[in-house]
């Protein structure tokens, strides 16, 4: 689950860096105007499918990822990872500094700076190659092919000797995202762990 969530991170610093400057005010403007998006997710490493899934964001810095086992939520303020597995739910404060809490709004409007970005193509479609100017980032380079609706479709990470794949489809945005998603309430059945 961490892997996926930094590769998310990672994901969105890239989406800020994947287009030339003349275009990033546009997609930082476009991502900021955003109220909520939903969006399907398989991530696959070094090519085997590992996680999949469905991720849902709100612009108030609320979050959940939702997998077949696991479940991480945020209201921006406290965070819940649940395993249904193991029945459990460990509540800690949120921490925008760290990476997998998935702080998107941060990664967007303040990590463009941070990457050598070039055109390129990878297997026959056109998308983008980043290279981090530095060791700040958690991976040494990574391509964005878009979708046909110009978001972020498929993205391939190289970190160390491993390659991460995260495919994105299925973007529903400014829809209507019940408060409760972003919360969670565990049953008397849940063994709670609390790190507050």
């Amino acid at each position: 689950m961490i892997i996926f969530a930094r590769v998310f991170v990672i994901l969105v610093s890239l989406i800020a860096t994947a287009y030339p400057q003349t275009k990033l005010s546009d997609l930082q403007s476009k991502f900021n105007a955003l109220r909520n998006f939903r969006v399907n997710f398989v991530q696959v490493q070094n090519g085997k499918e590992v996680l999949k899934g469905v991720f849902y964001y709100r612009n108030d810095g609320s979050m959940r990822l939702e997998m077949s086992n696991y479940e991480m939520i945020t209201d921006g303020k406290t965070v819940w990872n649940y395993s249904k597995k193991q029945n459990k739910v460990i509540i800690s404060d949120f921490n925008e500094q760290d990476a997998s809490m998935l702080s998107i709004s941060k990664v967007i409007n303040d990590y463009p700076t941070k990457c050598e970005v070039t055109e390129t193509t990878l297997d026959g479609k056109s998308g983008i190659r980043l290279v981090p100017k530095d060791n700040s980032l958690n991976f040494s380079e990574a391509f964005i092919i878009p979708s046909g609706d110009g978001l972020v479709g498929t993205m391939k990470i190289q970190s160390g000797t491993s390659l991460f794949e995260v495919r994105l489809s299925g973007y529903q945005t400014n829809i209507d995202l019940s408060n409760n998603l972003f919360t969670f309430t565990p049953s008397e059945r849940i063994r709670v762990i609390d790190l507050r």
